[in-house]
């Protein structure tokens, strides 16, 4: 009985490994898109007063910053979350079920339910019938 209780604890903590990540509202990620770009702009201008990039180089720079920063700031940021929440509900959903579902299989599948057990005692003791001292090594 201690052995089924050991092994539904571990698969209570196998699911929560993987519905834990999926339950967090906020992205990881602290900053937006737009304050990246912005910095990115920023640093071109430090890279040009310090003289580690030339005019052209810092203006082609700017200019392909500045035009990821505009399609940041047109971006709809509403239908990915949807489209992440759904997809998170999913997996987590698959989880519920396949990870238990998928041991419990496996267990049946390689396992040995019907075995008897057996104490310790009758197992590690050797064979009666086989000779464990003065053995020849064979050649």
């Amino acid at each position: 009985m201690t052995l089924w209780f050991v092994m539904a604890l571990m698969t209570a903590a196998a699911i929560l490994a993987v519905l834990w990540p999926l339950s967090r509202r906020a992205p990881l990620a602290s900053g937006s898109d737009v304050e990246v770009y912005r910095d990115q702009l920023d640093e071109v201008e430090r890279d040009r007063v310090a003289g580690r990039i030339s005019e052209a180089e810092a203006e082609a720079a700017r200019v392909e910053v500045s035009r990821r920063l505009l399609a940041a700031a047109d971006a709809p940021s509403a239908a990915p979350r949807t489209s992440a929440a759904w997809r998170r509900r999913t997996v987590a959903l698959a989880a519920l079920l396949l990870l238990p579902l998928g041991a419990a299989s496996l267990y049946l599948a390689l396992g040995s339910p019907r075995l008897p057990g057996q104490p310790q005692a009758l197992r590690s003791r050797p064979a009666s019938g086989a000779k464990t001292e003065g053995r020849r090594r064979p050649n």
